[in-house]
């Protein structure tokens, strides 16, 4: 669950990029985007902090949920051409991190 909550955490901290203009021949993520991803985040440190406190299942599968959803704003970045590398790589590093909490949330009894 901690990884959960430090995911969340980073998911919110893109909200430092919005507005920001990229170099000239690379594109960013759109705002909304980046405002998904960060509603993403808040969903997730709720969702595993209630299942920390409460010993809930539910909170359990709101947060892996809310990183499967994560996950899927994040895909474009592969997909988009003019990404810069330095982002694709960050990204595919989350999305493995997020896997793996997602695997382990699921897997709690």
């Amino acid at each position: 669950m901690v990884l959960a909550v430090l995911l969340g955490l980073a998911d919110m901290g893109s909200l430092a990029l919005l507005g920001a203009t990229p170099a000239p021949g690379e594109q960013g993520p759109p705002d909304a985007v980046l405002i998904f991803g960060a509603v993403m985040g808040v969903i997730t440190i709720v969702g595993a902090v209630y299942a920390w406190t409460r010993r809930s299942r539910v909170g359990l599968r709101v947060a892996a949920a809310s990183r499967v959803l994560s996950i899927v704003g994040g895909l474009p970045a592969f997909f988009v051409d003019g990404v810069p590398n330095g982002i694709v790589v960050l990204s595919a590093v989350g999305l493995v991190i997020s896997l793996v909490t997602v695997a382990l949330l699921v897997s709690r009894r």
